[in-house]
């Protein structure tokens, strides 16, 4: 075999092992987006730590999309709103009419999908630990994203990740005979060089809101029984 060739057949070989061994190739990024089944079922309730696979933002984590603001008592990445969040809510409105009618029940769940778009702070409480601050985002799109201010780190939703990816959605199907909304929502894990989903499904319930939109209650469930994860939050002003 001539020089140059073999020369050629040397290289190509110690590219490939390279990216046999997790070495990134040409048109590929250090994150992907993945559907993959994760490790959660019969996952049982876990202390949160300050790793990625708890979901804490760090200082090692990727930044923010939004632009990092410091929350009181809190050195976590936030979002760029959330300094636009009153320190104390306002009043509660009335909540809203049980609806009757199927017509009722029809833009009763309509008017809560419209209304829960935007963003919101409050507290979420496990029944695992003290009660923590949180904000969170949902997008008419039917995405969502997360930042806790827990000192501590704990996500959100307790499991999984604060940081943003496309896996993180949510949506609302359902009411109960007495009005409350019923949904589903996708919690995504950070697994170093991907994101992905577990076993189990995120469930919500219990989804009510007052009349002007400006309080919102739920409820946060694994689809194999651990939970529940209480939220009374706020909606910002911006």
């Amino acid at each position: 075999m001539p020089a140059v060739a073999r020369a050629r057949l040397v290289v190509t070989a110690a590219i490939f092992a390279i990216a046999g061994c997790g070495g990134l190739v040409e048109g590929e990024t250090d994150r992907t987006e993945k559907r993959v089944i994760g490790t959660g079922a019969g996952e049982p309730p876990r202390e949160p730590c300050g790793t990625a696979e708890c979901g804490a933002i760090g200082p090692s984590d990727p930044p923010a999309t939004a632009p990092p603001v410091a929350l009181p008592g809190n050195p976590k990445t936030a979002f760029a709103w959330a300094s636009s969040c009153t320190a104390m809510p306002g009043p509660t409105s009335p909540p809203r009419p049980t609806p009757t009618s199927a017509e009722q029940r029809v833009a009763h769940l309509e008017g809560m999908l419209h209304d829960m778009v935007g963003h919101w702070y409050g507290s979420a409480t496990s029944p695992w630990m003290p009660p923590y601050p949180v904000f969170l985002a949902f997008e008419a799109d039917g995405h969502y994203a997360t930042r806790t201010a827990d000192p501590a780190g704990t996500p959100v939703f307790y499991y999984g990740t604060d940081l943003d990816t496309p896996l993180k959605t949510w949506t609302l199907g359902d009411l109960t005979v007495l009005g409350a909304a019923t949904g589903t929502i996708d919690i995504a894990f950070d697994y170093g060089m991907s994101f992905g989903l577990p076993a189990w499904k995120g469930l919500l319930h219990d989804v009510a809101m007052d009349t002007a939109g400006n309080r919102l209650a739920l409820q946060f469930s694994r689809s194999d029984g651990y939970g529940p994860v209480v939220y009374d939050l706020w909606r910002c002003t911006q």
